[in-house]
């Protein structure tokens, strides 16, 4: 038997293990022996980056943890270890909060899921609250269970900080541990229940071993793990206790915005100066219904509520009208309860019907100058051409890149791959650690790179442009000595294929290594034999003798790489944009023509969507990590890329959620 080693790619990234069978097809008349290949099996395989969480467990009025903190420690980990996800967690001080014995639990507060008592806890303990840091409360005696009802054994609204546990209605070790891990589940992950309406995936309540069930499971689900890297976006703020899940169903309710029927996600242009809402709702049983309009104004700022100072209380099937004289542009959240249960229906309001505008939201998409150059601060190619807004406009628009979400991807992968559009030709200057970092994953230099015989034998100094040291038996000279040794791994692979190198250098009179510092033409030589090693036979390209691969090194916005992509992408933009680019021939545009360095970027994702027969709803999506995957290849600057895209999504293109 044969064993196999399967290396990962990037986070969320899937790949397939193919296992294929020869068979020789029977000889007749003589003819020679004929071998068809069979397919015996595939094996799906997804990697998935080690994500870690800082848990403080916080004891309130004397409520320690009843059991050995080492056993929650690993058990936590084992539950979690699943969807490969680590807690490190710490147990704070007693902290004594008067006044909540017993405890009340109950009913979601006007502007958030805690209780009162919650919020006092909360308020109370809120200086010694740390960023990226959850709390879990540990209290007892709730007042849920006195009158019949069933007692809460810990609660923690999603995409909240801080939970609570109460530590006399879990019965046992395992009771605990599990009701702390399907809590954070909630707050950390903003996972559902399983039986949720509202989960696509949704399963009979105690129907599944699940952590997110009530049938004392504790297993995950591939989806779950999934949702844990790419959350949902939950809103919170009218959010039931119960798991903080929104019901989406309108049933029972008529409501007419400026005499246009209200629908969920709705766009409405109200060209005047006054809003108004009608709504109405049948309850079957009778009784009071309570409704509330949430604005949530374009750009940030503060919400606006209507009512400001509770909700609005009327009869069985009577109307409430609300009647403003100002239109608001945003996102606006009609909320309303039949006793305990909330729905909410997200709509949006415009001022004006735009040209290019969200698909989803409706908003004016066009860049200004402000805002592109608040998006690239330091970028002198758009401090330099004004008509450099026109063409991110023209790529945009043209491009199809018509939702939020769509921009946000094409601006992310165009600041980390053009340096923040500063860049519009890759760079060859490495030293040997860059080297070794930037193409750990490169197949074509495993086997020269990744040996010890890269540094002992010093070919190194063929390849890299600047920080060379090489050992040289010259006293004469200033020397230096190598320090903090690092051990760099081919692909991840913890087994073979390193090399251990220095990665600094300091000054000692006693030492062995002299520094080399090359002319331009030398790093310009080095670079190239890197890029024709490391491209060779990619991407359209010949072999290393070829020179394609420093011929069609990285260029533009987006860092065309490779022969048959300069073509492909050409042909694309030619075809979009009307131009007659022929980048295989002529790349000089690339790098110097601003209006073929940003139309490249709109080509490129078109030309590489179509190879994989998607279409422009592949970018209407929050995991960043695809999105990379498809542009770079891998994961490099990965986390830039996220952190960009949240900026955008978050501040400039707020309230916009995932095309449906």
């Amino acid at each position: 038997m044969k064993e196999e080693t399967i290396l990962g790619a990037g986070d969320g990234v899937e790949s397939e293990l193919i296992a294929l069978y020869d068979a020789q097809a029977p000889v007749t008349n003589n003819n020679s022996p004929v071998t068809k290949t069979q397919v015996l099996g595939k094996l799906s395989v997804i990697t998935y980056d080690e994500i870690v969480k800082d848990l403080v467990i916080v004891p309130i009025n004397g409520n320690k943890y009843p059991y050995d903190e080492g056993v929650l420690r690993t058990k936590l980990n084992k539950i979690y270890g699943q969807a490969v996800v680590k807690w490190n967690i710490t147990f704070a001080q007693n902290f004594d909060v008067p006044g909540i014995d017993p405890f009340d639990d109950g009913g979601s507060g006007l502007l958030s899921n805690y209780s009162p008592d919650m919020r006092k806890v909360v308020s109370a303990y809120k200086a010694n609250l740390q960023r990226n840091t959850y709390y879990l409360f540990l209290v007892k005696n709730p007042k849920s269970g006195t009158d019949g009802t069933v007692s809460m054994a810990g609660f923690m609204p999603r995409s909240k900080e801080c939970g609570f546990i109460f530590v006399d209605k879990n019965g046992s070790e395992e009771s605990i541990i599990r009701t702390m891990a399907h809590e954070l589940g909630h707050g950390v992950f903003h996972l559902r229940h399983t039986f949720d309406k509202g989960e696509k995936n949704m399963l009979p309540e105690k129907g599944t071993d699940n952590l997110m069930d009530y049938a004392n499971g504790n297993k995950l689900f591939k989806y779950q793990w999934d949702r844990m890297r790419y959350p949902e976006i939950v809103m919170g703020l009218f959010e039931e206790d119960e798991d903080g899940a929104m019901v989406t169903n309108l049933s029972g309710l008529t409501a007419l915005v400026n005499s246009d029927t209200l629908k969920a996600d709705k766009i409405f242009v109200i060209t005047g100066n006054s809003f108004k809402l009608d709504a109405k709702h049948n309850v079957t049983n009778g009784g009071e219904v309570s409704f509330r309009l949430t604005i949530k104004p374009e750009g940030g700022g503060a919400d606006v509520l209507h009512p400001s100072d509770d909700w609005k209380k009327v009869n069985n099937n009577e109307n409430w009208v609300l009647d403003l004289n100002s239109v608001t542009e945003g996102k606006y959240i009609l909320s309303y309860k039949v006793g305990t249960t909330t729905t909410t229906a997200d709509f949006y309001v415009r001022t004006a019907a735009h040209d290019y505008a969200c698909g989803v939201c409706g908003r004016n998409l066009l860049l200004t100058d402000e805002s592109l150059k608040e998006i690239f601060p330091n970028s002198k190619i758009i401090a330099n051409d004004p008509n450099v807004l026109t063409y991110f406009n023209e790529a945009l628009k043209k491009g199809g890149f018509s939702t939020c979400y769509c921009q946000a991807h094409f601006l992310s992968q165009v600041y980390e791959e053009s340096g923040g559009m500063n860049a519009s030709v890759e760079g060859s200057n490495y030293d040997t650690p860059g080297i070794l970092t930037t193409y750990r994953k490169n197949s074509n230099i495993k086997d020269i790179f990744f040996k010890q015989t890269f540094w002992d034998n010093k070919i190194y100094l063929e390849y890299a442009s600047i920080r060379i040291y090489e050992t040289s038996p010259d006293t004469t000279i200033t020397k230096y000595e190598g320090e903090d040794y690092k051990t760099f791994k081919w692909n991840d692979n913890t087994k073979v294929d390193t090399v251990k190198i220095p990665t600094s250098f300091a000054q000692k009179k006693s030492s062995e290594y002299k520094k080399n510092n090359l002319t331009e033409a030398e790093k310009t030589s080095h670079g190239a034999k890197l890029f024709n090693l490391v491209y060779a036979n990619k991407n359209g390209n010949g072999n290393e003798a070829s020179g394609d691969g420093n011929t069609y090194r990285g260029r533009g916005a987006i860092q065309l790489t490779g022969r048959g992509t300069y073509r492909g992408v050409s042909d694309k933009c030619n075809e979009v944009f009307g131009t007659s680019y022929n980048w295989e021939t002529d790349f000089s545009p690339l790098e110097n023509e601003n209006k073929a360095i940003v139309y490249s970027v709109a080509g490129f994702f078109l030309w590489k969507l179509a190879l994989f027969n998607k279409s422009m709803t592949a970018l209407d999506t929050n995991n960043v990590t695809a999105v990379t995957t498809l542009v770079n290849g891998g994961s490099t600057g990965l986390d830039t890329r996220k952190s960009k895209f949240n900026t955008y999504i978050q501040g400039r293109l707020n309230n916009c959620k995932i095309k449906k």
